[in-house]
């Protein structure tokens, strides 16, 4: 804004409301050319966009944490498509970013290892001694069974159940 606007007794001070109130009344009535045009500009400016868009991003790192905890659900559900519709080119760069991190891969597994150990001991145990059962326990179906220990300390009492099911009772012990 301009000096002019800026005085305490300008036309703009003074009408401020009625100002606004316009501007609001103007983007109703032309939302589909106002974001034509936004489009236009963005597509013979995408670099120009794109830096100012990162600084500002990295100027105000408060509001990415807002912006994701607000579309955390969007986010999932954008990411998951994602992942469907370019699963190949997902593995291969899922595999090439191990090869090149072999190292941290190997330190993760350990420390991943260390921290489970109880129940990858129990699975092990479970798995030489127990038979799977033929359905789940909970629900009746017969793809996908998985054993399920309510009590890793005990490795022999185990529970039969499909891959939803024991998602679900996980979730609901707040371990996924």
């Amino acid at each position: 804004m301009n000096s002019l606007m800026l005085g305490k007794n300008s036309y703009y001070q003074r009408n401020r409301e009625k100002i606004l109130e316009q501007k609001r009344m103007y983007y109703a009535n032309n939302v589909d050319k106002i974001l034509t045009q936004r489009q236009e500009y963005y597509q013979s400016n995408t670099d120009k966009c794109k830096k100012k868009a990162t600084k500002w991003r990295r100027e105000h790192p408060e509001y990415r944490h807002e912006y994701h905890v607000a579309h955390k659900e969007r986010q999932n559900i954008l990411s998951h498509q994602y992942r469907l519709n370019h699963r190949k080119e997902t593995k291969k760069m899922s595999r090439e970013w191990r090869q090149n991190h072999i190292e941290g891969v190997k330190k993760y597994r350990l420390q991943y290892y260390q921290a489970h150990k109880i129940e990858a001991l129990a699975e092990c145990k479970a798995y030489r001694k127990i038979p799977i059962e033929s359905m789940c326990e909970s629900c009746g179906g017969t793809d996908g069974l998985e054993r399920h220990h309510s009590v890793y300390s005990k490795p022999l009492i185990v529970t039969t159940l499909c891959r939803s099911c024991h998602k679900k009772v996980h979730v609901q012990k707040g371990n996924t």
